[in-house]
């Protein structure tokens, strides 16, 4: 008996050991051997390293008016298994989420393992539902999510300009505009935050990593009260006229500044991809027309800056017709002998090829490519078409003679408007620009550099060029684009629009741009405008009765936004009159005025 009581004792002591010996190793491999990696899985469990998409910086207009903004929102998860008391919960959560206690339980109970019962709470909303005890410590029953979603305030307004901005999988990005073209600026850097929790499970930042390149703020030269008032007068002509579309762009010619941009249709940037591509397209950059007779301004510079012409040079107009080689040139009239200023108020086309006969080709294409024709200008948009020139090496005369009156080039809206502000601003060509320049959250200011003026006409033949073209608005083709109180100089054009794959006679009938480009007041010259209507359809199809009242109603309002006082001079004509003329006439059918 005491032999087996001995060997039990012995057992049991073994037994002891073994546990003992375990237990010790068990220790040792934790404390020594483990260490490590339990210390790696304990700040696991206590820290947490969490990256935030940086906020995206918002777009204003010149004046500080929001174009594109975040809004900030917040997702709220439960886990159901988590909740002591849903009733109790529900009824907590009632007045912060504006729903009754029993649709909120519902949704807890209605939850999965981990569920969204809301997704669109306010920051003010957020902070209550902390506040309220609700989420709970340690493993918490419910957890919000900060994501933002972005807002275009304006709607439609400077669709085209502001562009759009898009998720992809895990920020936003920007997909048009001035969105898509200043991401960098935009977006910024992520935010990296390290967290930790106490024994009792709350939860408190460490250290958060600040921004490298934070996100910033851009500001236009746009100016929302003008883009407007342009926006609207693009709408009324397309309806009225059954137009394709429309386009126009207002400018500052001293400053280079674009005051507003737009294209008709347009798209809502609330609902921006339910929109089809022909309306969100920037025609004044990326499309290239034909500008017919509102190019003779450019031909006209030349003629004047080389001395080959004066004012009162007289030409024979041969009565309607005119040959350059084997190719037949027409005006819209039978023109007799007409001096050079009525060859631009009348805009003959056979008077304006005349005249350019002693304009040297290559000399030409000088002015053409210094006006910024067949090049891009460089304005922060994408898509943007350097336009075309023409190829003078075959048949010279007759490509001069056609590039003279404005056809055989494809130009941008832009284009022709940033050329139209240089005679404006006494022959001084500005490029354009789009932004004024961007701010940081810190309040740092980063202006845009300098766009670099240059001249391309001697100042004397800008004042004499806008002398004839404010004749082409009183007495010529132009009358409809007079302002009452104000002085303007500019000039029509009515273009064969040439379709791709059918020239200038498509299947459904001849189409046209109908357009006027001018500036004003003549005597400080404050803004330069280029209205073009695509392919209207109703009676008219002339520059003169379809884009130049709308150019008048739009610089009436310019001015009057602007507080630029009207003149004192007594020619000024205080009410529009007649369109009065039709179109020239083009090569296969009539061509533009």
């Amino acid at each position: 008996m005491e032999t087996v009581t001995r060997k039990r004792a012995i057992l049991i002591a073994m037994m002891f050991v073994a546990l003992a010996s375990g237990v010790l190793f068990k220790l040792y491999s934790i404390q020594i051997i483990r260490s490590e990696d339990f210390r790696i899985r304990a700040q696991d469990q206590q820290n947490k390293t969490t990256t935030e998409i940086g906020q995206r910086g918002s777009i204003y207009d010149r004046n500080g008016h929001e174009l594109a903004l975040n809004i900030e929102h917040h997702k709220l998860y439960v886990y159901p298994s988590r909740v002591e008391d849903i009733e109790d919960t529900a009824r907590k959560l009632s007045p912060i989420m504006g729903l009754e206690a029993g649709e909120i339980a519902r949704r807890i109970r209605k939850a999965g393992r981990r569920k969204v019962i809301a997704t669109t709470l306010s920051s003010v909303q957020a902070d209550q539902i902390r506040s309220s005890g609700v989420i709970g410590r340690g493993s918490p029953a419910f957890e919000l999510e900060k994501l933002s979603r972005r807002s275009y305030p304006g709607g439609s307004l400077a669709a085209h300009v502001v562009g759009y901005a898009g998720w992809d999988s895990e920020r936003q990005v920007g997909r048009e505009g001035v969105e898509l073209k200043l991401d960098e600026i935009l977006q910024g850097e992520p935010i990296t935050r390290f967290e930790a929790r106490d024994a009792l499970g709350k939860g408190f930042v460490l250290q958060t990593n600040p921004q490298e390149d934070p996100h910033q703020d851009v500001y236009l030269t746009i100016d929302a009260v003008l883009q407007h008032i342009v926006e609207r007068e693009l709408k009324q002509v397309v309806r009225e006229q059954r137009a394709e579309a429309a386009s126009a762009v207002l400018m500052e010619p001293a400053t280079g500044k674009i005051l507003a941009m737009a294209n008709w249709p347009t798209a809502n940037l609330e609902s921006y991809s339910k929109y089809r591509s022909n309306s969100k397209r920037n025609r004044t950059v990326v499309d290239r027309y034909e500008p017919g007779s509102t190019f003779k301004i450019f031909t006209a510079a030349a003629l004047l800056d080389q001395g080959l012409v004066q004012p009162g040079q007289r030409y024979y107009c041969e009565n309607g017709d005119y040959q350059v080689r084997n190719q037949t040139f027409r005006d819209h009239k039978k023109f007799g002998t007409l001096s050079f200023r009525e060859v631009l108020e009348h805009s003959s086309n056979i008077g304006t090829i005349k005249a350019s006969a002693a304009l040297d080709g290559d000399r030409f294409m000088e002015y053409v490519k210094a006006l910024g024709f067949g090049r891009k200008t460089g304005v922060l948009l994408p898509g943007e078409t350097n336009g075309r020139l023409p190829v003078m090496k075959t048949a010279p005369e007759v490509h001069k003679a056609s590039l003279s009156i404005g056809y055989g080039i494809g130009v941008t809206p832009l284009q022709l408007t940033t050329a139209v502000a240089a005679v404006a601003n006494q022959g001084i060509l500005v490029p354009p620009t789009l932004v004024e320049g961007s701010r940081t959250p810190d309040g740092d200011w980063h202006g845009r550099p300098a766009t670099k003026p240059r001249r391309v006409i001697k100042a004397e033949t800008a004042r004499t060029l806008t002398n004839l073209l404010e004749g082409v608005v009183l007495r010529g083709t132009g009358r409809a684009a007079r302002v009452p109180g104000y002085r303007i100089a500019g000039k029509t054009g009515t273009t064969r629009k040439y379709v791709e794959g059918a020239g200038y006679d498509s299947p459904g009938g001849k189409q046209y741009f109908a357009s006027f480009a001018g500036f004003g007041p003549v005597r400080d010259p404050q803004l330069a405008l280029l209205v073009v209507v695509d392919n209207p359809r109703n009676k008219s199809i002339y520059g003169g009765e379809i884009a130049a009242p709308a150019f008048s109603r739009i610089m009436s309002d310019a001015f009057r936004h602007l507080r630029i006082p009207p003149d004192q001079e007594s020619m000024v004509m205080l009410a529009p009159g007649p369109a009065g003329a039709t179109p020239a006439a083009f090569p296969g059918g009539e061509a533009g005025q």
